[in-house]
């Protein structure tokens, strides 16, 4: 949730929409919290390099089948047909990075996303059109069943993979204009950030 509320404000400050969907309440999944900290971070910091005032940035979670989906989707600058096959490549930096004044970054970013998420023997694809936006799709499998007994945290362990309650954050992210009002929708309280 951390995670989320940080990005929040800096999506409010560059006046982009914030938007967060689930398809219900609790999906269960086992996963390292670090590294896919690691990832949601990647990505939202992503989609708001490339993302203009009055767009929107949202966040999907849903489950299909044995499946826990998350969708990191933007309305932003998108990505070029060419350069979609490279962008999970190290190193490998997009042609129209600088488009919104957002600086160079390393181009190591997207390369460790995909290897975090292939270490929890999920995917990661890109779905994308230039000028009307990108969509980063996670696919990570229930329960534990793929990883070994090694990879599976004891209580002690902080740096392999552990079950959680769930992977859908029990809150609802809302434009700065309902922000304040910080009443009820949709059943839940807006984050307290």
């Amino acid at each position: 949730m951390r995670i989320i509320c940080s990005f929040l404000e800096y999506a409010s400050s560059k006046q982009i929409n914030f938007k967060f969907n689930k398809q219900k309440d609790d999906i269960e999944v086992w996963y390292d919290q670090k590294q896919m900290q690691k990832v949601i971070n990647n990505l939202l910091s992503n989609a708001l390099k490339h993302t203009k005032a009055e767009d929107t940035i949202s966040i999907n979670v849903s489950q299909e089948e044995d499946y826990a989906i998350i969708e990191i989707k933007d309305t932003g600058s998108g990505i070029a047909a060419a350069e979609i096959d490279k962008i999970f490549d190290r190193f490998y930096q997009t042609e129209h990075l600088n488009s919104l004044n957002t600086g160079a970054g390393t181009g190591i970013g997207l390369a460790l996303t995909k290897g975090i998420i292939e270490l929890h023997q999920g995917t990661i694809r890109v779905e994308s059109e230039p000028g009307k936006g990108s969509s980063f799709i996670i696919t990570l499998k229930l329960d534990k069943k793929h990883f070994t007994e090694e990879q599976i945290a004891q209580e002690s362990t902080e740096s392999t993979i552990r079950q959680t309650e769930t992977i859908v954050p029990s809150v609802e992210i809302i434009p700065d204009s309902e922000w304040k009002k910080r009443k009820k929708i949709n059943g839940l309280k807006a984050p307290r950030c």
